[in-house]
């Protein structure tokens, strides 16, 4: 148990403890105009406080012979001590030091030594340890390899708080992230992939501690490992080309392709963001290209990759006849109608012109 550990002697201290054993000669038995009395004895804070709260004590008096004087005394535990020594002030601040049950006495005297005392009960209690009421992380979990997070608490107690910030992963290794300092934030840069305990220490100016803890999980970082077209650059002008990406990331990933004209600098989306990881291409207009694809994980992180790709003319190569036949057989009379018919392949739409030469050339 906690108590007082020294026992002191004075005036008021005497007194108090005459009070306590007699306390009719400490009241008149008969009010007069003159008689000493204390009207009202208070605190600015009501019992019950924490151990190391500063009180303010104030006794008003009125009545006596001259100039009164007052004086303030602590009894816990049978030990008694004086708080403040006579004086004109009627106030006192006291900061217990010591939890329990006390008794504070106002003890007021005029300038023939009559004196009136006044007692108040008031208890002491332990300091309460600080409380956590929020940690949190302005990113949610799961995050990527590299990410910086922001980290805050949030807490009550005594005096100024300090806050203290750690990490431990799954094998049981501790790091710290920041000492303890006033600050109720930090930030924590995510480092090797794997589940993760976060942890926020409180201490308060006695020296108490608490803590409070968040689970987090740190992914790999987004990236993209292939981007690639089934055909070879270059290609002609109409060819169909399947573009096709390998990502890792954080949650479900996203793909987007686009493609820039490298001559004029113009850029088109060929197809936006789907979980599909490939799309078609149709390569028209002839040039020098650069094709992309955007990948974005679950927390809208973006990453991309690049591949150049060149698109040339169609070739002009020469129709193909394939074959030519007649309605009827060879010889005919002079007169019959014969049907030619041609059939050929070639870039476009194909005319037809039809020729005959006899034998003289």
């Amino acid at each position: 148990m906690e108590t007082e550990t020294a026992e002191e002697s004075t005036e008021s201290i005497e007194a108090v403890k005459k009070y306590e054993e007699m306390d009719e000669i400490y009241t008149e038995k008969e009010a007069t105009s003159t008689s000493l009395l204390i009207s009202s004895f208070t605190s600015d804070l009501k019992s019950p406080q924490e151990k190391g709260t500063t009180i303010k004590l104030a006794a008003k008096a009125q009545g006596g012979s001259g100039t009164l004087q007052y004086s303030f005394v602590v009894k816990l535990n049978d030990y008694y001590r004086e708080i403040k020594a006579y004086s004109t002030s009627n106030t006192v601040s006291w900061k217990p030091e010591y939890i329990g049950n006390y008794i504070v006495y106002a003890v007021v005297k005029d300038s023939t030594g009559k004196m009136k005392i006044s007692p108040m009960n008031y208890e002491i209690k332990e300091v309460s340890a600080p409380v956590i009421t929020s940690f949190t992380a302005d990113k949610k979990s799961p995050q990527s390899s590299g990410t910086e997070v922001k980290l805050t608490a949030n807490a009550t107690g005594k005096g100024t708080l300090q806050y203290k910030f750690l990490v431990k992963n799954s094998a049981g290794e501790w790091n710290v992230i920041r000492d303890y300092r006033t600050s109720n934030t930090t930030i924590w840069k995510t480092g090797a992939v794997g589940d993760k305990t976060l942890y926020v220490d409180v201490k308060d100016n006695t020296g108490k501690v608490v803590r409070k803890e968040m689970s987090y999980k740190v992914t790999s970082p987004l990236k993209i490992n292939s981007f690639i077209a089934d055909k070879k650059s270059p290609q002609v002008s109409g060819t169909s080309v399947l573009l096709m990406a390998g990502a890792s990331g954080t949650g479900v990933l996203q793909y987007k392709f686009l493609v820039k004209d490298n001559t004029t600098g113009n850029w088109s989306v060929i197809r936006d963001y789907s979980i599909l990881n490939s799309c078609t291409w149709k390569a028209n207009k002839v040039g020098n290209k650069t094709l992309y694809v955007d990948v974005k994980d679950t927390n809208g992180k973006v990453t991309r990759k690049s591949m150049a790709y060149t698109v040339k003319a169609a070739s002009a190569t020469a129709p193909v006849v394939s074959s030519l036949t007649a309605s009827k057989q060879s010889p005919q009379a002079s007169g019959t109608q014969v049907k030619l018919t041609a059939k050929a392949t070639g870039t476009g739409t194909l005319q037809y012109k039809f020729l005959i030469k006899d034998a003289s050339g």
